[in-house]
């Protein structure tokens, strides 16, 4: 990229929009309102919960695009930015954090395939609200591990962009 410093703030950018949990590009900043959302939208034992399902699996969905699409933008264009002007300290930061992506896109795999589960309804009534319950402690635990590595990467990139100036 020619302006690391615009790149820089772009992703800087995603990452205050988590903390100010507003609607934007579909990334993990809007993962984590999308996450929010879900509980609202979905809660074991409801009678519509057939409806509310399925609009999770749809949050799912757009989730595990909008990070997988914000992740490539940082292993790609930030990783070149990071070798051209990080020191040894910024590189070794930066792929640990680039080691999480891994377990948070697993998080969303794994995600998928339980919601998947609820909605074909191969799960037992009796067992389905429990499983529905599993899905929600596990996406609110995604949520927090998404909220705590924007945090983590935005003080890591705000880093790397004071060295540039």
């Amino acid at each position: 990229m020619d302006n690391p410093v615009a790149l820089i703030d772009e992703m800087l950018e995603d990452h205050a929009t988590i903390v100010k949990d507003a609607e934007g590009a579909c990334s993990d900043a809007t993962a984590l309102t999308n996450l929010s959302q879900a509980d609202k939208d979905f809660s074991p034992g409801r009678l519509d919960r057939a409806e509310g399902i399925k609009k999770l699996q749809v949050t799912i969905t757009k989730c595990d695009a909008g990070v997988a699409e914000h992740f490539a933008k940082e292993e790609t264009s930030l990783l070149e930015i990071f070798k051209s002007h990080g020191d040894d300290k910024l590189m070794s930061d930066f792929h640990a954090l680039l080691k999480q992506h891994k377990e948070l896109k697993d998080r969303f795999e794994e995600a998928k395939s339980r919601v998947g589960k609820l909605v074909s309804g191969d799960i037992p009534g009796g067992q389905w609200n429990s499983a529905a319950n599993d899905l929600l402690t596990y996406m609110n635990k995604t949520r927090k591990l998404i909220e705590e590595h924007a945090s983590s990467e935005h003080k890591l990139f705000r880093e790397l962009r004071s060295s540039l100036n």
